[in-house]
């Protein structure tokens, strides 16, 4: 689980990692546009058109939690670690 410095933790999250094991993630929206977060380059450097980015929302990156042991999220956060690696900013 990945807590942001500017987040403010007001209840227990006990009830967050049963579900991070089940499903293997925990993501919330933060509801701003792609087209706000990512640059045309980083589109680029991930191999898809900037036009990829329009009409789609993000996450909020300060808060997140992954299971590593899960197969699909080891292989998609392997793969996000080597798309940073070249992306450009």
């Amino acid at each position: 689980m990945w807590i942001d410095a500017g987040i403010v933790v007001l209840q227990a999250l006990d009830e967050l990692f049963p579900l991070i094991e089940k499903t293997g993630y925990s993501v919330f929206p933060d509801y701003r546009l792609l087209e706000e977060e990512a640059s045309e380059d980083a589109c680029f450097g991930c191999g898809l058109e900037p036009s990829f980015r329009k009409g789609k929302t993000t996450f909020a990156g300060g808060f997140i939690g992954f299971n590593k042991r899960n197969d699909l999220i080891s292989t998609f956060l392997k793969n996000a670690l080597e798309l940073a690696l070249i992306e450009k900013t």
